[in-house]
């Protein structure tokens, strides 16, 4: 180091000698002379310096004498001078840079008088090393993989100055323009029960050698449900917050700086209500409840606009061969309030009493499930619960046949309907008039149960 060190030689002598030592002391390192002091009036001398390398050294000090006293040494003294500190800063020519691109990382080393080496690594992998030159070293190089990278410059030291090591630099590599991505979407179960967790797995494939980063979104329809974030090229979302029938479950991987975003084909999965006893009062209404006023003003009063959509994407996706792109009478795929309070004013001109009756139904299952229609029905009369109308089971007596199961098996009425649409291909209620009229007598007597 540049430390100045002051050495400090004194002789001994006579306390009553009225004559005093005169002269110099030499100072020596092993058998290099650093140089001399001269002795003051106490006998001592002292000498300072700062060209003493780093290491260890070996000091003396020699007195030559003078006409009175004789010259003499002193005992060998052990000094060691430790290196000076450094420092090592660093740099990079572009913090995002494109892949295969040359990127050059610059060292700066403090003091500049610095000499020696600088070796550059990414984490634990040394990418190269360079040669300090006016207390900079310079390494560029092509060869770093897509993705995040911390690159750190680490001074090897010299005869003078200690070695040091930078803080790690982020470095990012991306494709110059990011590749098409695939989202798949699995779910545990494609039925479920409210109020019960399901699981849902979104896998991104990019291209071969990559692996998406970042975050996935999952989608009840246009209802946000949560994100998770990828491992590994996977995400996975766990929810109970599904709404009873069918809910389209999507998920779109938002894309990173190497993989566009995508968006995957919806899963369907069919939510019943748990059991919850017999129809209760005020599960349903008046059996034509809604081609009254009251009836017409909650229908154009559900999630709070006459143009929500929320009901009538409902109905046709819980129940597309009823009420959907599969049905004979109407398609509410799409429908507002409105449309759908219009169609439901016509229907007993145009449908069957099974199919009014069984519509007259779902809309009380609607009313009274407050993961559906929230608690607007309260106020006209419904009874509302989160399973609702939905849960109330039935006994199908001899109707059994109509919805495929045993004479006198109880089912819940969600599960009725269910029945009705899975057994209504096309559209074609039940494909013959007799069972029709049984599933009729079941969901009439739904309607008259709970009013």
């Amino acid at each position: 180091g540049s430390s100045t060190i002051t050495f400090s030689a004194t002789l001994s002598f006579p306390d009553n000698q009225s004559v005093r030592p005169t002269g110099t002391v030499t100072f020596l390192d092993g058998s290099t002379v650093l140089g001399t002091g001269s002795l003051d009036a106490t006998g001592r001398a002292v000498f300072s310096t700062s060209t003493l390398s780093a290491g260890g050294h070996t000091i003396t000090a020699q007195y030559g004498g003078d006409g009175n006293y004789a010259a003499s040494a002193s005992a060998p003294f052990d000094e060691v001078i430790n290196k000076a500190s450094s420092s090592v800063g660093i740099s990079s020519s572009s913090a995002t840079a494109n892949f295969a691109t040359a990127v050059t990382f610059t060292a700066t080393v403090t003091p500049s008088s610095a000499t020696g080496t600088v070796t550059f690594s990414d984490g634990s992998t040394v990418l190269g090393t360079a040669t300090i030159i006016a207390g900079k070293a310079t390494f560029k190089t092509s060869t770093l993989s897509l993705g995040s990278h911390s690159i750190t410059a680490t001074y090897s030291g010299d005869a003078t100055f200690a070695g040091s090591a930078s803080a790690g630099l982020a470095q990012l590599i991306k494709l110059a323009a990011p590749v098409a991505t695939k989202t798949t979407l699995t779910a545990s179960s494609s039925t479920g029960v409210l109020g019960q967790n399901m699981s849902f797995t979104a896998t991104v494939a990019s291209k071969p050698g990559m692996v998406a980063t970042g975050t996935v979104t999952f989608r009840d329809g246009s209802t946000l449900l949560g994100s998770a974030a990828l491992s590994g090229g996977s995400a996975s979302f766990t929810t109970s917050a599904l709404v009873l029938g069918a809910n389209s479950i999507t998920a779109t991987y938002n894309g990173d700086a190497n993989d566009q975003g995508s968006t995957s084909a919806a899963v369907s999965v069919f939510v019943t209500a748990p059991p919850s006893g017999a129809v209760s009062s005020g599960q349903t209404l008046s059996q034509n409840f809604w081609n009254r006023t009251s009836g017409l003003s909650l229908l154009l009063s559900f999630n709070g606009s006459i143009f929500s959509t929320s009901l009538g994407n409902w109905l046709a996706g819980s129940f597309p061969n009823l009420f959907g792109a599969h049905s004979q009478y109407f398609n509410f795929t799409g429908a507002s309030n409105l449309a759908v309070a219009i169609d439901v004013e016509l229907a007993s001109f145009f449908a069957p009493n099974a199919w009014v009756d069984m519509l007259n139904v779902a809309l009380d299952v609607y009313a009274t499930s407050t993961t559906l229609g929230g608690a607007t029905a309260a106020a006209y009369g419904f009874q509302t619960s989160a399973g609702g109308l939905g849960g109330a089971t039935v006994n199908v007596g001899q109707s059994g046949s109509a919805f495929g199961v045993a004479n006198n098996s109880t089912q819940t009425v969600l599960d009725l309907l269910d029945d009705a649409n899975n057994r209504s291909p096309n559209g074609i209620l039940f494909g013959s008039n007799p069972v029709r009229n049984q599933a009729d007598t079941v969901f009439n007597a739904i309607l008259k149960a709970g009013k």
